[in-house]
């Protein structure tokens, strides 16, 4: 039967294997702090410290998504269905557009000469 030791050594093993996988795998836009590449050096050839610094500094983060209130009955996320408005009407480039052709309807129809 393994001792503590023999415990504690499978435990890093077993990380230092899990941290080198996710390192290799990882999409090199979304790691932090250093390039790939340079992660995958630290996490090989600093086996315990290596997996614990990419795990904390080096791994790219989950995304979350945040929950807006779709109705008092439910809640629906960011993804979904609908498609995003604008929250200010000077946000809104159609708003914008047909406030700025209204403008220029009513310039002409101000002229004094007619």
């Amino acid at each position: 039967m393994l001792g503590l030791g023999g415990v504690l050594l499978l435990i890093a093993v077993l990380v230092w294997v899990y941290a080198f996988y996710d390192a290799l795998t990882a999409p090199p836009e979304r790691v932090r702090n250093l390039p790939k590449a340079i992660w995958l050096l630290i996490v090989l050839l600093l086996p315990v410290v290596g997996a614990i610094a990419w795990l904390a500094w080096g791994r790219p983060r989950a995304e979350v998504r945040a929950r807006v209130r779709q109705s008092p009955f439910g809640w629906q996320g960011h993804g979904g269905m609908r498609a995003r408005r604008p929250l200010a009407p000077d946000d809104d480039a159609e708003f914008l557009r047909r406030l700025d052709d209204d403008l220029r309807r009513n310039d002409g129809d101000d002229d004094p000469s007619g």
